[in-house]
């Protein structure tokens, strides 16, 4: 939580002094920086809209660009968020701070010039873009592909979770600690994402109104489509052959990455195609990372990276040239299947431009952080944070299949410190606390007491565990030795 919370707090502050600049102060194909001696009312800083709020004469238009510098800000700080998830639970805070200042400040705001300011080398603004430049209408490239090229990256670099693979590269089951805040969280995005869509035609008028009301539309289909897509997959093709929420939530949003860049050139049956693919593109990405053994806790680079990718493919191949006119007002251009071919084209010259600038910088930094020791928790920090004391108080709280995170870190040690048999002990330590729950329900229900088994539960799991070391005696007797004070106790009360 603290690394969103620095996302949105340092963000803003690197954002006004350098990354609003970046985009818009002109200069070159590549990147917002003039020329010092050509160099009137810079960008940085906002210092161009100071000068003009102190000319009565500025145009409305000029004093409006107020409101699109809040409006960079929320995209570039949502690129920078999508990487903590796929970086979580064994990443150190500082190696987080700076490479989303690092994202926030330099790697957005470079991308973001190339596809929408006037003298962006692949804008659709600039009349000197590469084969009349690329259509990404509110973000599918410039935001998500963007964050999931940079969350790939870290993901490889930074290592994966020492509990998410066994020996033999087996993954061990690790699901999130929350369905319930999973679905709020995904309805969150969701509503969140008209803003971002809707409020990319950076107007309120007559024509705006009727872009925006397509957009939202186009929107919400893909969204719904690409969920019922995952979810349908997960059950009769997936592994637990089970309607699954997680699959729901992460087709939800692939969805709607799906749709960002072409929500407001393509038709409404395009969106749905385009989330259903999105989602087929998720899981595809998914299960290919843990093939190679890549941890992305969130599926950060499957929703983000792999979906953004296809966004940006999608208005290349399904844009209809009496939409395309709707993006900032220029001649219509077809997409791939209207007989369009430049639009094609440039899309491939930005994915592959885009590849190489995100994860050149990305490995840069995640390297060089992991070559000074910044980066990944070490045994010492995880030892640490399992105790009362030293790093707990900074470390994340959450917990994993209901279990305490003190209970997790456990198990990460204990596979690093030769500890066999941890799954057994914490399988033990489960089923105990939950027949400690029951029994005492039953003898509650007995006398009337209206006793309530889940919170009981609850409290039982979050009773203290036994050391490393005692779990691991428990769970040599478990595996065929002496019976445990445990279950010497259970058997008695049986």
């Amino acid at each position: 939580m603290l690394k969103n919370l620095f996302d949105a707090a340092l963000g803003a502050l690197l954002f006004w002094t350098l990354g609003y600049g970046f985009i818009n102060d002109g200069g070159n194909g590549f990147i917002g920086l003039l020329p010092t001696n050509n160099r009137t009312a810079p960008y940085f800083a906002t210092a161009s809209l100071m000068r003009a709020d102190a000319d009565p004469s500025t145009p409305l238009a000029t004093a409006l660009e107020w409101a699109n510098v809040f409006f960079q800000f929320t995209f570039a700080a949502a690129a920078a968020t999508i990487v903590s998830g796929a970086v979580a639970e064994r990443t150190q805070l500082p190696a987080y701070v700076c490479f989303a200042s690092c994202i926030t400040g330099l790697v957005y705001p470079v991308v973001a010039h190339w596809v929408w300011a006037s003298s962006g080398w692949i804008s659709a603004t600039s009349p000197n873009a590469v084969l009349g430049g690329v259509i990404d209408f509110a973000g599918s490239g410039v935001v998500h592909m963007t964050g999931g090229v940079a969350a790939l990256c870290g993901a490889i670099i930074v290592g994966p979770r020492t509990h998410r693979f066994d020996e033999d590269g087996r993954v061990l089951p690790l699901p999130g600690h929350s369905a319930v805040l999973q679905v709020l969280g995904t309805f969150i995005l969701w509503l969140g994402w008209y803003g971002f869509n809707a409020g990319s035609t950076l107007g309120i008028g007559e024509a705006q109104a009727r872009l925006a009301a397509r957009v939202v539309l186009t929107t919400t289909l893909s969204a719904a489509t690409g969920g019922i897509t995952a979810v349908t997959l997960e059950r009769f093709r997936g592994v637990r052959k089970a309607w699954d929420v997680v699959s729901m939530c992460n087709g939800i949003l692939s969805g709607l990455v799906s749709i960002t860049a072409g929500t407001a050139t393509v038709m409404p049956w395009a969106a749905i195609i385009g989330g259903s693919i999105g989602a087929v593109i998720y899981r595809l990405a998914s299960r290919l990372l843990i093939r190679f053994q890549v941890d992305d806790p969130l599926d950060a680079f499957a929703v983000h990276g792999a979906c953004g990718m296809w966004g940006v493919l999608l208005s290349a191949l399904l844009t209809t040239p009496h939409y395309e006119d709707a993006y900032a007002g220029l001649p219509a251009r077809a997409g791939l299947f209207y007989g369009g071919g430049h639009l094609i084209g440039a899309t491939a010259c930005f994915i592959a431009a885009h590849i190489a600038w995100v994860g050149s910088i990305s490995v840069i930094l995640f390297a060089s952080l992991r070559k000074l020791g910044l980066l990944r928790l070490t045994d010492a920090m995880l030892a640490a944070a399992a105790t009362a004391s030293g790093f707990h108080e900074t470390m994340d709280d959450s917990t994993h299949a209901g279990l305490p995170a003190g209970v997790a870190l456990r198990m990460g040690l204990a596979s690093r410190t030769g500890v066999e048999p941890m799954a057994a002990a914490v399988d033990h330590a489960v089923d105990h606390a939950v027949d400690h729950a029951v029994r005492h329900a039953v003898d509650a229900q007995a006398q009337g007491t209206g006793y309530r088994v889940q919170d009981h539960a609850v409290d039982a799991q979050a009773q203290e565990l036994p050391p490393v070391k005692a779990i691991q005696h428990r769970s040599t007797a478990a595996e065929g030795g002496a019976p445990t004070t445990d279950e010497t106790e259970d058997r008695r009360r049986d």
